[in-house]
C-alpha cells in the first residue's frame, strides 16, 4: 500500500458490539435503522455516524427513480457555497489544468441592467441538475421552468412556502442568477485539438438563452447548440434518490457529484491531492485543514448513498480506487441500459425495487 494512516475508507464502516467492521449497507439490511444504532459500540458513535445511518436507511428504502444527469464540466468544480461578497464578483475554480470562471449576468429593471449575482447554495445546485437533465432528454434543448414558480418548485419536489424567508423567494432568486450566469471553461495548451476546444469548452459562455420571462422570473430556457451537443456526449449519470437525500447539504452534494464523474473512469488506484481537491471544491474563506475535516464528514454521508464508491482518505489526499459507477448500479436495478430520455418526466417515481427490515417509507424527492 502506497499510503499510510488512512483517516477514512469508503465504503464507510462502523464497529459493532463484537468489534467487527460493518458497512452502512450491511447494518441497514440486517437490522433496519432503529436497531442498527443499538448494535454499534456506543462509545465510538458520533452525530455524523447517526446521520449517515439515517441517510443509508432512506436510500435503501427508497423507490427506484429515473436517473438525473449533469454535464461532466459541472462535476469538475463547485458553485459558491455561500452568498458571494458582491453581485459583480467572479468565481474561479481550478482543477489541475482545467479552469472555470463564472460571472454574473444582468437583469433588466427600470430601463437599466443590474447584476443578477452568482448562483450559490444547495438550491442552485439542484436547479443546475434539473436544467441539464431536461436539456439532455429534450431533443430541442428547451427547458420549461414552469408556467409559474410553484410549478417549477414542485417539479424539483421542493416544498412551496411564501413570505420573506420562504422557499419561493429563494428559488426565484437562484433561478434568475443561474439562468443569466456565464460559464467560461479553459483547458491547457496541450489540449490543442479543435474537438477539445469547441466541444468541451463551449464556444458560447452563455450556455442557454431566456426565451420568455415575467419580470425577473424565467419561464423557459433554450440551451445553445454547442452545449446541447456536448451534453449528449459528456453527460454524467446521477442517482436521483442520492441527490434527494443530500439536497440540503451542498458540500456533500459536491463530493457526490465529483465522485460520480471521477469513479466512472477510474481503472487503477490514483491519488488526488488535498491542494487539487481544495481548488475544485473548497470555499474562499475556509482553511485547507478545515476543508479536510469537513470532507471526511461529507464523505461518510456520500457513502450512505453511493455504496459502491471505493476510496481511502489520507493526509496526502484521497486515493480513488476502481468502483462500480452510479450508471452501472442504476442499470442493474432497471434491468438494462440507462435511458434518461426515455422518461416523460425526469422527476417521476417508478416502482420500488427493495425493502429492508423494519422499513416501509420512501423519501419524498427533494422535499
Amino acid at each position: 500500500m502506497r499510503y499510510r494512516k488512512v483517516k477514512l475508507s469508503l465504503p464507510y464502516t462502523l464497529k459493532n458490539r463484537n468489534g467487527e467492521d460493518v458497512t452502512l449497507e450491511t447494518l441497514i439490511w440486517e437490522n433496519g435503522a432503529s436497531e442498527a444504532i443499538q448494535r454499534l459500540q456506543q462509545d465510538f458513535i458520533q452525530p455524523i455516524d447517526i446521520r449517515a445511518i439515517e441517510a443509508a436507511s432512506r436510500y435503501w428504502s427508497a423507490q427506484l427513480h429515473p436517473p438525473l444527469t449533469l454535464h461532466s464540466n459541472f462535476t469538475r468544480f463547485a458553485l459558491p457555497m455561500d452568498h458571494p461578497k458582491s453581485k459583480t464578483e467572479e468565481w474561479q475554480r481550478i482543477n489541475n489544468d482545467f479552469k472555470c470562471i463564472l460571472s454574473s449576468g444582468h437583469i433588466p429593471k427600470d430601463n437599466n441592467l443590474i447584476p443578477a449575482g452568482l448562483p450559490f447554495g444547495s438550491k442552485a445546485r439542484l436547479i443546475l441538475i434539473y436544467i441539464n437533465t431536461e436539456a439532455y432528454r429534450n431533443d430541442y434543448g428547451i427547458i420549461s421552468m414552469g408556467k409559474s414558480l410553484s410549478e417549477f418548485m414542485k417539479k424539483l419536489g421542493i416544498h412551496v412556502t411564501g413570505g420573506q424567508n420562504g422557499s419561493i423567494r429563494y428559488i426565484k432568486e437562484q433561478a434568475a442568477r443561474l439562468a443569466r450566469c456565464r460559464f467560461q471553461f479553459y483547458y491547457p495548451k496541450s489540449f490543442d485539438s479543435e474537438y477539445q476546444i469547441e466541444d468541451l469548452a463551449f464556444a458560447n459562455t452563455q450556455l442557454w438563452e431566456i426565451t420568455s420571462n415575467k419580470n425577473s422570473w424565467v419561464t423557459e430556457l433554450r440551451v445553445n447548440k454547442d452545449f446541447k451537443a456536448s451534453l449528449d456526449k459528456h453527460s454524467v449519470v446521477l442517482d436521483a434518490v442520492a441527490i434527494s437525500i443530500l439536497r440540503n447539504r451542498p458540500f456533500a452534494l459536491d463530493w457526490y457529484i465529483f465522485l460520480a464523474f471521477r469513479l466512472q473512469a477510474t481503472t487503477r488506484e490514483k491519488l488526488i491531492t488535498w491542494a487539487n481537491l481544495y481548488g475544485q471544491l473548497g470555499s474562499r474563506t475556509e482553511r485547507i485543514i478545515d476543508f479536510k475535516i469537513k470532507s471526511i464528514d461529507a464523505l461518510k454521508l456520500v457513502s450512505a448513498v453511493f455504496p459502491t464508491a471505493r476510496l481511502n482518505v489520507t493526509g496526502q489526499g484521497v486515493w480513488v480506487q476502481p468502483s462500480i459507477p452510479v450508471k452501472n448500479r442504476i442499470d442493474s436495478w432497471l434491468g438494462g441500459k440507462t435511458h434518461i430520455q426515455a422518461h416523460s418526466q425526469a422527476l417521476d417515481f417508478v416502482p420500488a425495487h427493495k425493502k429492508i427490515k423494519g422499513e416501509n417509507q420512501c423519501p419524498q424527492l427533494l422535499d
